[in-house]
Parts: C-alpha cells; structure tokens; sequence
C-alpha cells in the first residue's frame, strides 16, 4: 500500500464522526415496522462519508496526527473498509474525501463509544485539534440498501 494511501486511511479513520439525532431518529421509524424490514435495517452497511478541508499550514501536524486512531478501529467488530481521496488546491490547501465502511448500525455505533473511550484514554480531544488547526469536516451517514 502506498504511503499516500496508508496516510488518507488514517485521515479517514481519525475523523470518524458521531451520528445525529435525525438519523437515530429514522433508524428508530425503521425499527417499529414490520419484521422483515427490522431484519433488513439491521443488515444494512453503515457509511460514513466525510469532506475534510486542511489549511496549507496545518496539513503537516494534520498528518502527524493522523496514525493515532486506524490501528485501534480497524480491530472493531464490524469494520469494513476504509476508502480516502485527497486534492490539493491551487492555494496547497488539502481537501480529503473519506469513506469508512460499517458492517451495520450497532458495529456503527459500538464503534463511536469505542472511539470516543480511546480518544479520553490518550487524551486527545479531535474538537480542540480540528479548532486550533483550523481544519473543518463535514460528514453523513448512510445505509448501504443493496445487502
């Protein structure tokens, strides 16, 4: 695997987001109908994509920060795969696209609380870091509907 490769995993890992209230609540709708559509939200991937911006000036520390969290959530119960895309600007500004892939919704949501236990065991706070090194994300979660 290319360094560039390796180094957007890790950057497509550490931002792992923490789902909101709208898409628990659509989960929840999905839950009370019948049996077999339960079965079928239980099986279904859970996507997280992410649009991460990186101020040229802050994509060295952003990369030496980055190896902190693969390791730890590739070992998860229910963690698929990890897809990241990165572009330069023409300022040297990165922009990454990510794609973490999970096998279902509570893997999902096992590995949120898992991330967040990590994150206060070393102490590191991902807010605090996005904030000081001006690094702005946007994610979503998405059910994969084909499985």
């Amino acid at each position: 695997m290319k360094f560039e490769t390796k180094m957007l995993f890790v950057i497509g890992i550490l931002f792992l987001p923490f789902a909101g209230k709208t898409q628990q609540n659509n989960n929840e709708k999905l839950i009370n109908q019948p049996g077999s559509i339960k079965i079928k939200h239980q099986m279904e991937s859970k996507i997280v994509i992410g649009k991460i911006f990186v101020p040229q000036n802050s994509i060295e520390e952003f990369r030496k920060q980055a190896p902190v969290t693969p390791d730890f959530l590739k070992t998860l119960q229910g963690f698929v795969k990890n897809e990241a895309y990165e572009m330069a600007d023409d300022s040297g500004n990165l922009h990454v696209i990510t794609v973490v892939t999970w096998q279902n919704d509570t893997c999902y949501n096992n590995a949120q609380h898992a991330l967040a236990d990590y994150y206060q065991k070393i102490k590191f706070n991902r807010m605090e870091f996005r904030e000081r090194l001006k690094i702005t994300a946007e994610y979503g979660v998405y059910s994969n509907q084909d499985n």
